[in-house]
């Protein structure tokens, strides 16, 4: 529970709440998904970190590092 707690917080930081929660309920499940999210902009380099949730479940993040 903490380990979904502190990537919950980790994703809200990223992407917000709302969007954070709608991956989360996804994670729920057992169904294999991979949730792409990108936050970029044109000409700036942007950070790209995948997380392991379950061996069928993957959250891919593209996102500018404040």
């Amino acid at each position: 529970m903490l380990k979904k707690i502190s990537l919950l917080k980790e994703l809200a930081s990223k992407i917000g709440r709302k969007k954070a929660y709608e991956l989360l309920e996804m994670v729920e499940g057992s169904e294999a998904f991979i949730a792409e999210v990108k936050i970029t902009k044109a000409g700036i380099e942007s950070k790209k970190e995948e997380i392991m949730l379950k061996d069928n479940q993957k959250i891919v993040l593209e996102y500018i590092e404040d």
